[in-house]
């Protein structure tokens, strides 16, 4: 997943932040500060590194599908049984 920008409100207040993926940590920063801006997007892609390291590859629909040379040999299998 990629890192994405975003905006929100908080207490009527313009809020942005970067995010790794869609859901998660939200990571602020300071309009007109680059500093801060480069400190968000860094968090937020550390994240993500972290996440694949633990094993993430891309969401659970992907994970659990198999190729269908891999779903033919199992039924085999099972027939075989």
């Amino acid at each position: 997943m990629p890192v994405r920008q975003g905006k929100t409100t908080r207490k009527g207040e313009a809020v942005h932040f970067y995010r790794w993926g869609s859901k998660g940590k939200k990571y602020e920063f300071r309009v007109g500060s680059p500093r801060s801006r480069t400190l968000a997007r860094h968090k937020a892609e550390k994240q993500g590194r972290a996440a694949r390291a633990a094993g993430y590859v891309g969401g659970a629909k992907r994970s659990r599908r198999t190729s269908r040379k891999s779903r033919k040999s199992r039924r085999s299998r099972r027939s075989r049984n």
